[in-house]
């Protein structure tokens, strides 16, 4: 799933979100790299381009609301509904998914 990236003293601090923030101050240790301390976000970290936006399953995903969106997706992709939408309209359009043979992320 990748590098998860923590903020300095969150592990120290309760009152200190874990919610990654770059690291700022002269005197500051992660924001000087040392080994002692958490990982920062660099270029290096990233992913190739080609594996990017993808579901960890590795297909490509297809984001849907409605039966439009269903018909516009193109073959090899998994489908995922938007989070608004109805369990009854869900029901509907995961029916019709299934019978295109998409497989159904979130159905």
């Amino acid at each position: 799933m990748g590098k998860h990236f923590i903020r300095i003293n969150s592990s120290k601090y309760v009152r200190v979100k874990q919610t990654w923030r770059k690291p700022h101050g002269i005197d500051n240790k992660q924001r000087a790299r040392l080994r002692s301390r958490p990982a920062v976000p660099r270029i290096g970290y990233g992913k190739p381009a080609a594996d990017k936006n993808k579901h960890p399953t590795g297909v490509r995903e297809a984001l849907v609301a409605n039966a439009r969106d269903l018909e516009a997706a193109p073959a090899g992709v998994a489908i995922r509904f938007i989070g608004t939408l109805g369990k009854a309209k869900r029901a509907v359009l995961a029916a019709k998914a299934r019978e295109k043979g998409f497989h159904v992320l979130n159905g």
